[in-house]
Formats: C-alpha cells, structure tokens, sequence
C-alpha cells in the first residue's frame, strides 16, 4: 500500500466523529450495499463504516476466523454456549496436571519437554511398587542445611544434633552420619533419619539401619 493511500484511510476516519447519524446510514448503504439497522446506535454505526473502510483498503478477516465468527454468532441466535474458548498459550516448562481414576499423568509435556530424571523415576518407581504390594512408601529423608538443629528425647535425656557442612554434631563431636549418633545414643543399630523422626520407621526396617540411608 502507498503512502497517499495510507494517508486517505487516516483522513477519512478522522472525519468519521463530524458524521451525523443520517449520514452515517448513508455510508453504511454506501459500503455495505445494505440499509443499516434501523436500532443500530451512532456509536456501532461509526465503528462498522470505520472497520469496512479499512477492511476494502487492507483486507478483511481470515476464511478461518470469518467462519468462528460465523459459528460464535449462529450459536448466539440459538440461545447456544458460545464456543469463544481459547486454549492458553502454554510457556516451556509448564507442567499440564491431570487427576484420572487415582492417577496424576503429566504425558504430554513429558513428551515436549522431557521426562523426570533417572533417579527421581527410579524412586518414584519404587514408591509405586511398594504401595502396589500394600507397603509404606519409602520416602527419601529431606535434605538438611547447615545449620539445622535436630532434637530427641531419649529416656529422659534431650540431645540436641547440629548439621554442618559435610557431617553432624553432637556433643562437641563431629560425625559423618545421623546413624553413627543414633548408635551413640541407643547402644544399638539405628536408622538415624528414623531416629530422629526424618523418615518413618517401616516394618521391615525398626531397629536396623537400612542401606538407603547413606551418610545420613
């Protein structure tokens, strides 16, 4: 499009709000080859000849859009829903949640953007099996920050355990894992996230230390 011509369209809807309602039907029978409404308010007679006037100059709307228009204002003459929804435009990284006869599946953003981790699925695996043959999940301990203070009563004594960088302490001694203070304190072998109410105690696991639990 030229410059001339850009510059007719802006001067001949800058004269649009001088037009008086007589005159805008005038346009309206002009550009659409139709009488207007006879209820159509000034307000919608201005923005219809203004949209028409640039629709014949640019280009009107879309085969696909023109035909949702169609649908969306056949439904209204119906009494119908609407169909106006939209899907959202989705950001990398959003996760689609969705609860189906107990299950939570997040399939289709696994496919676009990748699954979980190898050891969050092993473990996730691994919940799902224990819970499959009626056993308490083994949920991992959480993670401790330096810092931390870890209280516990033991028959009638309160030790208190501080995380630090790389170990624990207790008692002004540093040791590598809560297990090492669980043994300390009991006499015996203890899960020293159980012992300290990190993780739950298990059946198959009451009073030994179960390999999962590392240097924890």
């Amino acid at each position: 499009m030229t410059r001339d011509s850009v510059e007719r369209i802006g001067e001949a809807l800058a004269r649009l709000p001088t037009l008086e309602r007589a005159e805008f039907r005038a346009e309206w029978l002009r550009l659409y080859g139709t009488e207007a409404p006879a209820r159509l308010g000034r307000e919608l007679l201005m923005a219809a000849v203004a949209y028409r006037i640039q629709e014949q100059a640019l280009g009107g709307l879309r085969p696909e859009l023109r035909h949702r228009l169609r649908s969306i204002a056949g439904a209204a003459r119906l009494g119908r829903e609407l169909p106006i929804a939209v899907a959202p435009r989705l950001k990398p990284g959003t996760r689609l949640m969705r609860e189906w006869q107990g299950r939570t599946h997040y399939r289709l953003q696994e496919q676009i953007l990748g699954g979980l981790q190898p050891g969050p699925r092993r473990q996730l695996r691994a919940i799902a099996g224990r819970a499959r043959h009626g056993g308490e999940p083994a949920l991992a301990a959480p993670r401790l920050k330096p810092g931390t203070k870890l209280l516990r009563d033991w028959q009638g004594h309160a030790h208190e355990v501080l995380v630090s960088d790389g170990g624990f302490v207790w008692q002004q001694a540093r040791y590598r894992s809560l297990s090492q203070i669980a043994r300390a304190i009991t006499g015996t072998r203890w899960s020293g996230p159980v012992f300290f109410g990190l993780k739950s105690r298990t059946t198959s696991a009451r009073a030994t230390r179960s390999p999962a639990d590392g240097a924890v």
